[in-house]
């Protein structure tokens, strides 16, 4: 009864940030990949089925192996990350009437850049 429970609440984390990751394609300041990495680790916990599939999946399954293999991104993904991020912050800037939002969303934007751009880079040979 309690291994079940357990795997229960690992199963539940893991499609909660399944659900997270894939909101943030669409949203600025949530991560599409750490959640999916946490998401599978998850999975890994509770379902091999549903890990085998986050790693096999045509559009998140390449850097989240990347990341779990290697413990790097391909400079594509950092440069994609990067633009559509600040992209869609600009976007919320753009929109976004209030002083001290537009700050935090500067600030918020520059702290994930640097995080990005601070993850080892996948070496050219293995892209």
């Amino acid at each position: 009864m309690k291994a079940n429970y357990r795997r229960m609440l690992w199963l539940a984390l893991a499609y909660l940030c399944i659900v997270l990751g894939a909101a943030g394609i669409f949203l600025p300041l949530l991560p599409t990949v750490p959640f999916l990495l946490l998401a599978t680790y998850a999975a890994m916990h509770s379902s091999p089925q549903l890990a085998h599939r986050l790693l096999n999946h045509k559009w998140f399954g390449p850097p989240l192996r990347d990341y779990r293999e290697h413990k790097s991104v391909k400079r594509s993904i950092k440069i994609k990350s990067i633009s559509f991020l600040w992209l869609s912050l600009l976007v919320s800037i753009a929109v976004i009437d209030t002083t001290w939002v537009r700050i935090m969303l500067l600030c918020i934007g520059a702290a994930v850049t640097i995080h990005v751009v601070g993850l080892r880079t996948l070496p050219s040979h293995k892209n």
